[in-house]
C-alpha cells in the first residue's frame, strides 16, 4: 500500500509537560520531565552544527544567526517534538569574545523557550577556545529552568556533557524509564584561556576519553541492576566514530549507497573522532588517526538494547547505516547498531546544503524490538529520507503519482523519488492507475474540524508498521493563510488491505480516529468515512446505471460493522469520475499486515445447534494437567480469514490429544466463542476467552465483544475459566490505566448480571502491570501477563523457565499477592533474527518450553498452537515462528 509518514502521532503539548530546572540523581533516579506521549510515542528533534557567534563585527555574520533560528522555529513548528537535542557546534567559539561568547546561548534556545520545550545538549570542538568554555555555556544553559543537559563525570580530561536521561512510560509511573537518552562529549578544538609560548591555542584531545568510558560501562551496569533489565536506548555525540568513516570508504557493493543509506554524503572524507586535537593551525594539532575512540565504540557494542547512536561534525553527511559485519581496516565487529549523522541545521559554518533537523520517533510498541524511526525535516518542510531497519522511503513532495507503470523486480530498489520497498503481494496486485486514483481521491477530502473544504495534496509515503509494506500517507491543505496546525490532516491507513469478497474489491483503511473504507463494485468506487458520517459513490459517466444497494453493499463487506452509522445519512454520488479500464475483481488472497492479534473481521457463517451444556454454573476454577494448562489458540488461516467450523474441530480436539485442559482465545471474531466454544465441549476442555482492545481504545468494538459473550454465555458459563478484557492494551498505547480498569469493571457488571462469576482480568508486559497496579487492582479478580523470556535480550533458552518464574513472583507481588498470578501468553520462536543472546530455532523453541513448563507450566498459557503465517514478520522476522503445538505428543 501507499503511504506517507513521518508526523508525530499524538504527540503531547509542549505547554503539558512539567519542566524540572536541574534533574536530580540521588541514587541512580533522575527526576525527568521526559515522558511518552498517551498514545505511547516520544519524539526528538536533532539541530547540530548551528555555529552562532561568526562574525559578529560584520553584517553577514549576526544575519547567519537569524537565519539558523529561523530554521529551528520551522522545523518546530513542522515536528512539534517533545525534546530539542543539540548535538554540538552550538557556537563557533574561536570567532567569540571572552565578555559575551556565551550570550548566543540566549538566541539558539530562543525558539524553545517560546514552545516551552525541554532541551539536552552535546558539546563539539568548536564549542572549546580561547574565549569559550564548555563549563560556561553549561553555567548559561543552566539559566533557563528548560535545560536538562548536565555534567556527570568532573575528571581533569572528561569534557562536560557527559550523562544520561531518563524517558517514562506513557502510563504515567516514573519508577523504570522506557528509554534511556546517552550525551558524550568527544571534546576536540582548544583548551579555555590556555596558550602556548607562541600565542596558539593549547589543543584538546577529539574523542571521548576513558574516564567516560568507565563512566558509561559502570553506569549501564548499575541501571540494569536497578531496574532489572536493560533499558533500550539512544545515544549522542558530537563526532562520529571511526566505523562511520570505515564504512564510507568500503567499496561500492557495502559503502554509503543512495539507494540503502540515503542523504548526502559529500564530506567524503568524513573527519572522525581521533583525528584531529585542537583547533585550526594552532602548534600542536594531530591530524592522524591513531585509533583513540576504540574504547568507546567497543563500550557501545556491548551496551545491550542500544538502538542508534546519533553524531553531526561534519556538515555535508546525512546518512545513517547499521554497523552489522567487521569493517574494513577494523578489529570490531558490528553488532546491527545504527549510526547516524544529523543534519547540518545552521548558516554558520561551512557548507550550502540545504538546513534542516534529524527527526527521531520512538513508541513503546516498536521498543519491545528496539526499533526507532528517523528521518530529515528541512527547512522548506520536505523530508529528506527516511530510515528504519526495513529500508527507507523518500519524499515524492510534488506528484504523489509519479510512479512507475510496473514495479521494479527487486523489492529493495524500486525507485520512486526515492526508494519504495513493496511486498510480494503489492507486486502482484500494482496498478499505478489504481493506487493513484484512491490517492487523488483522498485528495479531495481535505477539511478542517468544522468540514470546511480546503484544496490539499499527498506529501509523503512511510512504512508505519515496520513491515517493509507502504501503509502511510500524510495529507496537507494547500491553504497558505491557515495555521499549519488547524490545516494539517493525516491519514495512517495501517495496512491496505485489498480481499475478494463476494466479487467485490475492497480496500479497507484504518486511519486513527477516522475510517475510510473504498471499495469496488461493478464500476462503482464507494468511500465511506466514518467520522463524517458520509458514503460517496464515484461512478464514471459512461458506466452502466447499476442499481446499488449501498447499505446492503456496506453491511456485506463489512460484516454488519457499519450499518448503523450509515444509515439515515446522505449519500453523495459523483459523475464527473472514470474508473481505471484495468480494473478487475482481486486476484488471489491478500495477507493482511499484522497490525493487532486480531485480522480485519471475514464473514464466517457460526455454526449452529453444537450448543455447549445449559449448565448455568460459573466457572469452577483453572484445572491443570500436572505442567500443562492452556494454549493460545486463533482461528485464522495463513491467509488471514476464518478457519472453518470443521477445521477449528480439528485443532481443538489436537489441543485436547495433546494435554491441554484450556484454550485461550483473544477476541470473539470468526464466531469464536460459537466455533470454539463447541469444539470445546465437546472434547472437555475449558476457555479463556478475550476481549481484544485496538487503537481505538474502548468503546463501540469493545462493547460489541462483551454484548456477544454475554449473550453467547447464557448456559455456557460453566466452560469459562477466565475472561480476560485486553491484551497489552496499555504496553500499545491503546488505552490508560484507569481507562482499562473502568473498562474492566463495566464489563465484569454485565458478565455477573448475565450469570458469570468466574475472574476478570487484564493481561499486558510485566511492567505495564506493576507500574500501574494502584490502578488495576482494585478492578482485577487475577493478576496476569504476557511473559516472553525471549525478547528480554539477555535470557537463554534454557534459563527461560526461571525468568518467568521470577515475573511471576514480582507480578503477585504487584497487588500484594492478593490476587494468583497467570502467564497469559509464553512461549519461544523457532525461526527469525536473534534477540540479544536469546536464538530462535527449534531446538532452543523445545528448551525454553521444556523450561517454562516444568517451572511454570501450570499457569501460563502456551504460545501459540501454530505458526501465525497471516502475520507481518515484525522487525526480527519471528512474529509468524511461535507455533509450538507439535512438541506435544498427542
Amino acid at each position: 500500500m501507499l503511504l506517507a509518514i513521518f508526523k508525530l502521532l499524538g504527540v503531547v503539548a509542549a505547554s503539558q509537560i512539567a519542566l524540572a530546572a536541574s534533574p536530580s540523581h540521588g541514587n541512580g533516579r533522575i527526576d525527568s520531565p521526559l515522558r511518552f506521549s498517551t498514545n505511547g510515542t516520544f519524539q526528538m528533534s536533532v539541530f547540530e552544527d548551528l555555529h552562532y557567534g561568526e562574525a559578529e563585527d560584520l553584517v553577514w555574520g549576526p544575519q547567519q544567526d537569524v537565519n539558523s533560528t529561523r530554521v529551528m522555529n520551522s522545523i518546530l513548528d513542522d515536528e512539534h517534538p517533545q525534546l530539542v537535542v543539540l548535538n554540538g557546534h552550538l557556537i563557533t567559539g574561536e570567532n567569540t569574545y571572552k565578555e559575551n561568547s556565551t550570550n548566543y546561548i540566549n538566541e539558539i534556545v530562543q525558539p524553545l523557550l517560546e514552545r516551552n520545550l525541554p532541551w539536552a545538549s552535546t558539546y563539539g570542538n568548536h564549542d572549546s577556545d580561547f574565549n569559550l568554555s564548555r563549563n560556561d555555556i553549561l553555567q548559561r544553559e543552566h539559566s533557563w529552568p528548560n535545560a536538562l543537559t548536565r555534567q556527570d563525570v568532573h575528571g581533569n580530561t572528561s569534557g562536560v556533557s557527559n550523562y544520561w536521561l531518563p524517558v517514562y512510560g506513557s502510563s504515567g509511573s516514573s519508577d523504570v524509564p522506557k528509554l534511556i537518552l546517552w550525551f558524550f562529549d568527544s571534546r576536540g578544538g582548544n583548551y579555555y584561556q590556555q596558550s602556548q609560548a607562541n600565542g596558539d591555542g593549547v589543543p584538546q584531545p577529539g574523542w571521548v576519553d576513558q574516564s567516560v568510558v568507565d563512566w558509561f560501562t559502570a553506569t549501564r551496569t548499575h541501571l540494569c541492576s536497578q531496574y532489572g533489565k536493560d533499558v533500550p536506548s539512544l545515544a549522542f555525540v558530537h563526532i562520529p566514530v571511526n566505523a562511520m568513516l570505515a564504512f564510507q570508504q568500503s567499496s561500492n557493493d557495502s559503502g554509503v549507497r543512495p539507494h540503502y543509506e540515503p542523504g548526502i554524503n559529500a564530506d567524503d572524507p568524513l573527519a572522525q573522532q581521533g583525528v584531529t586535537e585542537g583547533q585550526g593551525d594552532v602548534s600542536g594539532t594531530v591530524s592522524s588517526y591513531g585509533g583513540q575512540d576504540i574504547p568507546f565504540m567497543q563500550a557501545l557494542l556491548d551496551t545491550p538494547n542500544l538502538i542508534s547512536v546519533f553524531s553531526g561534525h561534519d556538515h555535508g553527511d546525512d546518512w545513517c547505516f547499521k554497523w552489522n559485519s567487521r569493517l574494513p581496516g577494523m578489529n570490531l565487529t558490528g553488532n546491527g547498531l545504527d549510526l547516524c549523522f544529523g543534519r547540518h541545521s545552521g548558516y554558520g559554518g561551512y557548507g550550502s546544503w540545504t538546513r534542516g533537523s534529524r527527526q527521531i520517533l520512538v513508541s513503546e510498541q516498536q521498543l519491545k524490538h528496539n526499533v526507532a524511526e528517523t528521518w530529515v525535516r528541512l527547512e522548506t518542510g520536505e523530508v529528506s529520507a527516511y530510515k528504519n531497519e526495513h529500508g527507507v522511503v523518500h519524499h515524492s513532495p510534488d506528484d504523489p503519482c509519479a510512479l512507475p507503470e510496473s514495479p521494479a523486480k527487486s523489492l529493495r530498489n524500486l525507485k520512486i523519488n526515492g526508494i519504495l520497498s513493496l511486498s510480494p503481494q503489492q507486486l502482484a496486485l500494482w496498478d499505478k492507475t489504481l493506487f493513484c486514483t484512491i490517492l487523488s481521491l483522498l485528495s479531495t477530502r481535505c477539511d478542517d474540524d468544522l468540514g470546511t473544504a480546503y484544496p490539499c495534496r499527498v506529501e509523503y509515503w512511510r512504512d508505519e508498521l515496520d513491515d517493509g509494506e507502504l501503509d502511510s500517507l500524510d495529507v496537507k491543505h494547500k491553504d497558505p493563510s491557515r495555521p499549519q496546525q488547524q490545516h494539517e490532516r493525516e491519514y495512517h491507513w495501517y495496512g491496505l488491505w485489498l480481499h475478494d469478497v463476494h466479487n467485490y474489491v475492497v480496500w479497507r483503511a484504518d486511519l486513527g480516529s477516522y475510517a475510510v473504507l473504498l471499495f469496488q463494485y461493478k464500476h462503482v468506487l464507494v468511500i465511506f468515512d466514518k467520522r463524517h458520517l458520509f458514503v460517496d459513490i464515484f461512478r464514471p459517466a459512461t458506466a452502466p446505471k447499476d442499481n446499488v444497494d449501498v447499505v446492503k453493499l456496506v453491511n456485506l463487506v463489512c460484516a454488519n460493522h457499519f450499518l448503523d452509522l450509515i444509515q439515515d445519512h446522505d449519500i453523495a454520488w459523483y459523475s464527473n469520475w472514470a474508473a481505471p479500464s484495468s480494473w478487475a475483481p482481486a486476484p488471489s488472497s491478500y495477507v493482511p499486515p499484522s497490525s493487532s492479534a486480531a485480522p480485519s473481521s471475514s464473514y464466517v457463517t457460526p455454526i449452529s445447534s453444537a450448543t455447549p451444556s445449559a449448565s448455568g454454573s460459573p466457572s469452577s476454577g483453572i484445572s491443570a494437567n500436572g505442567n500443562q494448562w492452556a494454549m493460545a489458540y486463533t482461528p485464522y488461516a495463513n491467509d488471514g480469514t476464518c478457519k472453518s467450523a470443521s477445521t477449528v474441530s480439528s485443532d481443538i480436539a489436537a489441543i485436547k490429544a495433546k494435554g491441554f485442559t484450556s484454550v485461550r482465545l483473544y477476541a470473539t471474531d470468526c464466531s469464536g466463542p460459537q466455533n470454539v466454544g463447541a469444539a470445546a465441549q465437546a472434547n472437555g476442555l475449558k476457555l479463556i476467552l478475550g476481549i481484544f482492545i485496538d487503537g481505538s481504545g474502548i468503546g463501540g468494538k469493545t462493547d460489541n465483544q462483551v454484548s456477544t459473550l454475554t449473550q453467547w454465555g447464557q448456559g455456557n458459563w460453566g466452560m469459562v475459566e477466565m475472561v480476560v478484557f485486553g491484551n497489552e492494551a496499555i504496553f500499545n498505547g491503546y488505552v490508560s490505566a484507569s481507562a482499562l480498569a473502568s473498562g474492566i469493571s463495566s464489563a465484569k457488571s454485565k458478565f455477573r448480571a448475565a450469570g458469570y462469576n468466574g475472574p476478570v482480568t487484564t493481561t499486558d508486559t510485566v511492567d505495564a502491570i506493576t507500574s500501574n497496579a494502584g490502578t488495576l487492582c482494585s478492578a482485577i479478580d487475577v493478576v496476569a501477563a504476557n511473559i516472553h523470556p525471549f525478547f528480554n535480550g539477555q535470557i537463554a533458552a534454557s534459563s527461560a523457565g526461571n525468568f518467568v518464574t521470577q515475573q511471576l513472583s514480582l507480578l503477585s507481588s504487584a497487588c500484594n499477592n492478593a490476587l494468583q498470578a497467570y502467564n497469559l501468553e509464553t512461549g519461544w520462536p523457532s525461526q527469525g533474527g536473534n534477540s540479544g543472546i536469546a536464538v530462535p530455532s527449534p531446538s532452543d523453541q523445545k528448551t525454553a518450553i521444556d523450561s517454562i513448563l516444568a517451572q511454570a507450566g501450570s499457569r501460563s498459557v502456551m504460545f501459540s498452537f501454530q505458526n501465525d503465517m497471516w502475520k507481518a514478520p515484525g522487525s526480527l522476522g519471528v512474529e509468524q515462528f511461535w507455533g509450538c503445538g507439535s512438541l506435544f505428543s498427542g
